[in-house]
């Protein structure tokens, strides 16, 4: 519970932090901005995984999973799990009354061993809202319909807890990617 407490601590400390510091973060580039927001996200990670996986009084360890992770399996299998995610959003791209929505949030996944979507725990939640309630519900179900997603092998543990990966996912909806190429050369907006 001790570690719960800590990282449930830590989110709420970044959150605060980057809305306190919003006005500082305005005069940097955009792309700036945003790879502070990875390093801070990925700073939070690593710190939460050297205290190696999180087990809350019995129940599942967790490790959390960046797309800068260093660990091969959790790099090939966070790109699996990414691509799968990335091609459903792509077809599915958000939309309100039959106008698509830009923008960009956070969004984490928890995913079971089976590959399921860890219903009884965290399950899939916004880390960092994009401002616009629809496109975050759009990102939720992005990732919810994107599921089951491959199975992964138990971390080499003495303990008999089942292991939950949550994926901590950027998903950024812009006009770039869903605009037609103007010349004759196809273009992949990866």
């Amino acid at each position: 519970m001790k570690h719960l407490a800590q990282y449930l601590l830590s989110l709420s400390l970044f959150l605060f932090c980057s809305a306190a510091c919003a006005d500082a973060e305005k005069l940097k580039s955009p792309d700036e901005q945003l790879a502070a927001k990875v390093a801070e996200i990925s700073r939070m990670i690593d710190e939460q995984n050297g205290q190696k996986n999180i087990s809350v009084a019995g129940k599942n360890n967790r490790t959390y999973i960046t797309h800068s992770t260093k660990n091969r399996e959790h790099a090939l299998y966070y790109k699996m799990v990414s691509k799968k995610i990335e091609d459903y959003g792509t077809d599915h791209f958000p939309s309100k009354d039959g106008k698509k929505l830009y923008g960009e949030a956070y969004v984490s996944v928890a995913i079971t061993e089976s590959g399921n979507i860890d219903e009884q725990g965290s399950g899939i939640q916004i880390e960092r809202s994009s401002g616009n309630k629809n496109l975050d519900d759009a990102a939720l179900s992005i990732a919810r319909h994107s599921a089951p997603f491959s199975r992964f092998s138990k971390a080499r543990t003495s303990n008999k807890q089942a292991e939950i990966r949550v994926l901590i996912f950027h998903f950024n909806f812009n006009k770039r990617e869903t605009e037609a190429p103007t010349d004759n050369k196809s273009t992949a907006s990866k």
